[in-house]
């Protein structure tokens, strides 16, 4: 997803990953990093677009070969 190749089969795979991965350390709540990202742009008065414009996405420098 950092070298721009998410779409939306690849972030629900993620999403899917990172549910399963927090039912093993934490009672189930509902929530995944979608609905988050959702509600925070609500609560924010914000896009979607206009929080990935503010995100710092030079953390993954185009460089990298991580």
């Amino acid at each position: 997803m950092k070298h721009g190749l998410a779409n939306k089969d690849t972030i629900a795979d993620a999403e899917q990953r990172w549910v399963d991965r927090a039912k093993e350390t934490q009672p189930p709540r509902g929530t995944t990093p979608s609905k988050v990202y959702q509600a925070y742009a609500e609560r924010s008065g914000m896009t979607l677009e206009q929080i990935e414009d503010e995100i710092d996405w030079l953390c993954w420098p185009a460089d990298s070969t991580e």
